[in-house]
Parts: structure tokens; C-alpha cells; sequence
């Protein structure tokens, strides 16, 4: 058992520049209203400090004070645990862990949670959401949940004074991982649990559809799986059939290079053609120029500018040009006309092998001993398929069986877990009725003492004292027994129900004498009833008046150090974030 033990908590409202810091000591401390002169106020702020120091570890409350979110509480706790000194700063939901070697940040909850998870020994999962089958490490609120008793709703008997504790079973999971019965291997074989009871499912849909899937398969092909067939029979087919086969992919591929050939050559044709079509435009607008005037003796080009001689030499050379450019362009659509039937014969013979469907058809359709090599070919495939899937199936069969046979171990091994802590059981049971007899507890089923349960249905004045035996108890179980942490017991607003005086004095002896071994206990109370305690007493005499301008004076360097440590962090993550 590793203690924790809080050495001081400074509650700061950053709004206001307010503060208060509150030493405690190691046995006890006591929060009242008292004030020397007998008066008892209320009011003062006990519920706010003792909201804030579970708060300021991070567990999330069922229940705030009305002027929480006005004040915009932030806080730092000193503490020792297991004999090492630290301090933790929390702002909203983001938090800075220092200590002597080191300076942790925590951007978010769950950072602060999984840290938890092996610094307190804390191994306990819950779901995700209530009655999800997926867990995760438990939140703070179920490491301090046996520990804490708000006035607001702790009192009920129902361990309700944290919100992120799920209800249901959960609840007295987490106090019997308090007190050692149950363990970090009973949660590992918890998760190996779940994960195999996952895929189990899994495995059962899938085997479901390969058993619809062979039945119409079989169904499809009963005539065929039912031939005994001769395969070398068939010899002469198959290789007829492969021959065939490749002939025509040798016939596909030149047909498809002959394609390519002549898509190459109507390219070549087409840039012919723009060009003589170019030439041939320009001759006649030659032409036209010479014959309209012209008598001079010198003709300048009206498109390129040279000068020719107006002769008859130049004059013949000119439409020779023309001539020419018309055989080329004549030539062209001859041409085109020739590649465009290659292409369209070519590509007919590509989707026409109507020769090749034939012969393969009729090698599927050549009988021997009255079966045809179509039935073969088929018989064989569904075959094939058929004995794929029973494969497929049996390896998912064997799974299947390899799971059911864990999962009926785990089982074994977890109640070889829970028979091991049995005795811890019996343990706190005895306990707990002596406790409840040292109280006078009356009002109680005799059933609740007899097997281990989370709540009490006592009435009245019964049952905050049997709410104070149970956590007495199971402190000192835990620290008996367990391997996780055992932190203050913080109990809010001690006196429930206006009880008599006598029941006070029972309260405060049996708190006085029965406070478990190297526990830390910090009690609230309205009044103190005159008693004497040997440990710390904190008085709050002033109505609204508990956070203070000099305390936040006092603490303010702590306080910005921090606030520049974590914005720093929070920058430095960002940018990496953005990177």
C-alpha cells in the first residue's frame, strides 16, 4: 500500500485575484465554522475547499458550489506520495505535475488519466459509455471514489459525489479493486475477454454465411460435384483447348499491332495533307494575282514579297506547283479511304472470333463415356471453389472452438482470482459489523453483512454512520491488502440528519478512536460541538469571505510561474500540431 498524503492546497480565482491556502496536517484536520467567541457561521466556503481537493487531483464532481463557475476556480495541491514530494497545478482541464526531478504536462484528462494509470498502481477498466463493451482505464473520480464523501450527494449511500464514475456493476468493481480483490491480471484477462468475445462474434457471422454459401454452391452444382471423373480421358481436349487458346491469343496480338500500325500511318497522312492542303491555298492566291494584271514586267509576291519575272517561264512553273499539290491532295483520300477498311477489317476480326467460340465450344461439347469435357471443366471448378471454402471454413471452425475453450479459462482464472480474495471479503465483512455495532447501526439488512455490497439501504440517522464504517473499513482493507493507492478520506459536512447529541458524540468517539492506521482524515463540520481534537482545526468565521487578496499576493509568483509553464506548453504543442 502506497499512501498520499496532501501537505497543502492553494484555491485561486484568477478572475478575482483571490486566493487561500490551507495547510493540513498528516492525521487530522478539521474545516468548522466555529469562531473563538462560540459563534458557528455558515457559509464560509468549507464545501468549496473540500470540493477542491479531489478537484485539484482531477477528479470531476457531481456537484459544484453556485459561485464555481463566477470564480473560475483553479488550484495548486502539495502532496506526498510514497514518500516523494509534488505539486500539481490544474487550470480547467489542463494540468503541470512537478516535482523535484522532473515537470510534467497534461493538455487534456485523459493525459492526466493514462499518467495515473501506472503512478498509482491503478489498473482497474471501465467502459467507454455506460454498457459499452470496449473499457478503458478508469478516470480519476474511480482511483478517489472510496475516499470521498460530498455533503451533496455522498451521503446517499450510492458513491455518487463523482461524475466521471460510471453506475451499475461499476461501482463496487472499483471499491473491490480498492481492497485487493480484484487485480491488475484479472483486468488483463478481462480485456483478453472482451477482445476474444469481439472476434467471436465476428466468427460466427462469418461462419454462418460459408455455410449458406456452400449450401447454394452445392445446391447449384449437385450434378456436377456428384461425377467420378476421369480427367486423363480428356487429355487430347485439354490440350486442344490450350492449343487453341494460344493460337488466338497470337492472332489477338497481331491484330492489335496491325491496329496500331495503321492508326500510325493515317497520322502521317493527315500531317501530309494540312500541309500540301497549306501550299496548294497559297499557289492559287498566286495565280490569281499573275492573271489579273499584269503586264508589268517585275511581279512582287503579295504574300511573301519576292520579286519574280512577269514571264511565261515562272508562269508555267507556278501551276506545275498547283498541279502537283492537287495529286498530293488527291492521293490523300485514296490513301485514307485504304487505312480506314485496314482498321475497320481489323477491328471486326478483333470482336468477331467467332471461330475461335466455335472450336472451343465444341471441345467443351466432345463426350466421352457419356460426359462431356464442358461437365469436366465445370465439376472441376466447382470443386475447386467448394473445397476452398470448406477449408476457409474448418481453419474458422477450429478458431471458432480454440476461442470457446479460452474464453471458458478465462473464466476459470478470473474466479481463481476472486476465490484468492475471498478471504479479504470476510475480511472486511468482520470489520464492518464490528464498526457498525461501535455506531449503533440497527437499521441495517442483515443480508448486507453477510455477502459484499456497495450500498447500504439503512434509513434516517443509520445510514451516514454506516457510510462512515463502510469507508472507515475499506481503508483499512486497502491498506492491508491492496497494491494501489490510499489516499485522505475527505468527508464533507460529517454530521447528516440533525443528530442528536448523543449520536454526535458517538460520531466524533468513534472518528477519535477508530480513524484507521497512517490514514490522513480532513472532516468538515458547521460546528465542532466543543469537542478537544488532537490535529489541526481550520476555522472559517466569515460569510463569502474565504478567498482572499494577501493569500493570492502570497502565492502570486507560484501562480504565474505556473500559468507561463503550461501556456508555453500549450503554444509549443500547437505549433507542432500545425507542422
Amino acid at each position: 500500500m502506497k499512501r498520499l498524503i496532501l501537505k497543502k492546497l492553494v484555491i485561486i480565482s484568477q478572475k478575482n485575484e483571490e486566493a487561500r491556502t490551507i495547510e493540513f496536517d498528516d492525521r487530522l484536520t478539521v474545516i468548522t465554522g466555529d469562531n473563538p467567541s462560540g459563534e458557528t457561521k455558515n457559509r464560509t466556503g468549507k464545501s468549496l475547499v473540500m470540493k477542491s481537493i479531489y478537484y485539484s487531483l482531477g477528479a470531476k464532481l457531481k456537484k459544484y458550489t453556485t459561485n464555481w463557475d463566477f470564480l473560475q476556480i483553479s488550484t495548486i495541491v502539495t502532496f506526498l506520495y510514497d514518500g516523494i514530494k509534488y505539486e500539481l497545478y490544474r487550470d480547467r482541464n489542463s494540468f503541470v505535475l512537478r516535482s523535484d526531478e522532473e515537470v510534467k504536462f497534461f493538455a487534456s484528462m485523459s493525459g492526466l488519466k493514462k499518467f495515473y494509470v501506472d503512478f498509482f498502481e491503478f489498473y482497474l477498466k471501465m467502459p467507454i459509455k455506460k454498457d459499452d463493451e470496449n473499457s478503458v482505464y478508469a478516470y480519476p473520480g474511480a482511483l478517489f471514489m472510496p475516499f470521498y464523501i460530498d455533503q451533496d450527494k455522498g451521503w446517499s449511500g450510492s458513491w455518487d459525489s463523482f461524475s466521471d464514475v460510471f453506475t451499475g456493476k461499476w461501482k463496487p468493481e472499483i471499491l473491490l479493486y480498492h481492497m485487493g480483490v480484484r487485480t491488475r491480471e484479472y483486468y488483463d484477462l478481462l480485456d483478453e475477454k472482451v477482445e476474444l468475445e469481439n472476434e467471436q462474434k465476428e466468427n460466427k457471422r462469418q461462419l454462418k454465411t460459408y455455410e449458406a454459401v456452400i449450401k447454394k454452391h452445392t445446391e447449384k452444382y449437385k450434378d456436377y460435384l456428384d461425377l467420378n471423373l476421369n480427367t486423363e480421358n480428356f487429355t487430347d481436349d485439354i490440350l486442344s483447348l490450350t492449343s487453341e487458346l494460344n493460337a488466338q491469343l497470337i492472332k489477338k496480338n497481331e491484330i492489335k499491332e496491325e491496329l496500331v500500325r495503321c492508326f500510325n500511318e493515317m497520322k502521317e497522312l493527315e500531317e501530309v495533307y494540312s500541309s500540301a492542303e497549306s501550299v496548294y491555298n497559297e499557289l492559287l492566291a498566286d495565280a490569281d494575282f499573275v492573271e489579273s494584271e499584269l503586264t508589268e514586267e517585275e511581279i512582287i509576291c503579295p504574300i511573301c514579297g519576292t520579286v519574280h519575272k512577269n514571264s511565261v517561264e515562272n508562269k508555267f512553273h507556278l501551276y506545275s506547283e498547283i498541279e502537283e499539290c492537287e495529286t498530293v491532295i488527291q492521293d490523300y483520300f485514296i490513301e485514307r479511304e485504304k487505312i480506314e477498311k485496314k482498321i475497320e477489317k481489323q477491328s471486326q476480326e478483333l470482336e468477331e472470333l467467332s471461330d475461335y467460340i466455335e472450336k472451343i465450344h465444341d471441345i467443351l461439347n466432345r463426350k466421352r463415356d457419356n460426359v462431356t469435357f464442358k461437365e469436366v471443366v465445370v465439376a472441376e471448378g466447382s470443386k475447386s471453389i467448394l473445397s476452398d471454402m470448406q477449408k476457409e471454413q474448418k481453419k474458422l471452425q477450429n478458431r471458432y472452438i480454440f476461442i470457446e475453450e479460452r474464453l471458458s479459462n478465462i473464466t476459470k482464472e478470473q474466479t481463481a482470482i476472486s476465490k484468492k480474495g475471498t478471504y479479504i471479503i470476510k475480511d472486511y465483512l468482520t470489520r464492518l459489523s464490528v464498526a457498525l455495532q461501535t455506531l449503533n447501526v440497527t437499521d441495517i439488512d442483515s443480508k448486507d453483512l453477510k455477502t459484499f455490497k456497495a450500498s447500504f439501504t439503512s434509513g434516517g440517522n443509520d445510514l451516514p454512520c454506516a457510510i462512515l464504517a463502510q469507508v472507515f473499513t475499506l481503508y483499512s482493507v486497502a491498506a492491508k491488502h491492496s497494491k494501489t493507492v490510499c489516499a485522505p478520506i475527505v468527508m464533507d459536512a460529517i454530521f447528516q440528519q440533525e443528530p442528536a447529541e448523543a449520536k454526535i458524540n458517538m460520531i466524533w468517539d468513534y472518528v477519535t478512536n477508530h480513524q484507521p492506521a497512517e490514514s490522513q482524515l480532513i472532516l468538515s463540520t458547521t460546528s465542532i460541538h466543543d469537542r478537544k481534537v488532537e490535529g489541526k482545526v481550520i476555522s472559517f468565521t466569515e460569510e463569502k469571505g474565504l478567498l482572499k487578496g494577501e493569500d493570492y499576493q502570497k502565492e502570486k509568483d507560484n501562480i504565474i510561474e505556473y500559468r507561463e509553464l503550461l501556456l508555453n506548453e500549450l503554444k509549443k504543442r500547437d505549433k507542432s500540431e500545425v507542422k
